[in-house]
């Protein structure tokens, strides 16, 4: 989802009320362009094909030696890395539920302004929230979930009531759905694990 929609709040409560191993994929797109010299640098990481095939690898050991749920939230709004992930778990044997997080644009405009980043990184995040949401708008097949209103309990309810992402843990009350502007969030299961991408 864009950026400030609430994906790494979500993976940290998922993580503490869950049990969830939370993993950044976006760290892990940072720490591979601050590592690459200057010719190989990108403006976006997820532009790099090694950051893609990172972000499957990581995600799919840390599913094999830490499951049963691994949440990675990261923004995708380019439908061509989306594809090439979700195509990178399904061959390493991994089914995908793409679950999409979504907030109004002076929720996130908000959010991102009162986040603790220098001007640079704000102004990054602000300049890239239409393509995002444009991006993820071409991004079909996934569970939207709205994020404006909804605390972490509830956003984690209404994951656990979709027959897309199937039951989750017991003692998660469900709460209803916010269905609103849009975002990206992925829930992968595979046999006795499952990924939870945050997109």
């Amino acid at each position: 989802g864009p950026y400030g929609v609430g994906k790494t709040t979500l993976a940290i409560f998922l993580r503490d009320r869950w049990g969830a191993v939370v993993v950044d994929a976006d760290a892990v797109g940072l720490a591979l362009q601050e590592g690459l010299p200057t010719e190989h640098q990108v403006d976006d990481f997820t532009d790099l094909a090694v950051w893609r095939s990172s972000v499957v690898g990581v995600g799919c050991e840390l599913a094999r030696t830490y499951g049963p749920l691994v949440v990675m939230p990261t923004t995708f709004y380019e439908p061509d890395a989306v594809i090439a992930i979700l195509e990178g778990f399904k061959r390493a044997g991994t089914d995908v539920v793409h679950v999409v997080l979504g907030a109004d644009e002076a929720v996130l405009r908000a959010r991102i302004h009162a986040r603790p980043l220098n001007d640079l990184a704000k102004r990054w995040c602000l300049e890239h929230l239409r393509p995002a949401e444009t991006g993820l708008r071409q991004i079909g097949g996934a569970v939207r979930i709205g994020t404006s209103h909804q605390p972490p309990d509830q956003l984690a309810g209404a994951l656990s009531r979709d027959p897309c992402c199937g039951p989750g843990p017991p003692g998660i009350a469900a709460a209803p759905e916010e269905r609103g502007a849009s975002v990206v969030d992925e829930v992968v299961e595979g046999d006795a694990r499952t990924l939870l991408e945050l997109g």
